[in-house]
């Protein structure tokens, strides 16, 4: 009776361990979107995450960045995560935005 006891504590325990491991972290990242030629902030440049397994996902909240450049975003995801900056006249940009506050810099596309 007790080693049966003690095999399903030992179940609970490794099934509440997994359960914690899956959990996800809220993740927050923030910057700011310069033009990278002019140094001149962009605003409404569109953000759209992309999972590990490389398929696009939707953040809870559309985000674009706002008339002084900035954006902010806080979701509750894997931290392994990139994101997609795009805006039109402007070459798309890939970012893990680990860097918090960092200064993302776009290119515009040539004629």
């Amino acid at each position: 009776m007790k080693k049966n006891l003690k095999t399903s504590i030992l179940w609970k325990m490794i099934l509440i361990l997994f359960t914690l491991a899956g959990c996800n972290h809220p993740i927050e990242r923030s910057g700011i979107v310069v033009d990278r030629q002019t140094k001149e902030p962009l605003q409404g440049v569109t953000i759209d995450i992309y999972l590990k397994t490389q398929r696009r996902d939707s953040l809870k909240e559309k985000v674009f960045t706002d008339s002084n450049g900035h954006f902010y975003i806080r979701e509750k995801r894997d931290e392994d995560l990139l994101f997609l900056l795009q805006k039109n006249g402007y070459i798309g940009h890939v970012n893990s935005l680990s860097i918090i506050n960092d200064t993302i810099k776009l290119e515009r596309e040539k004629d």
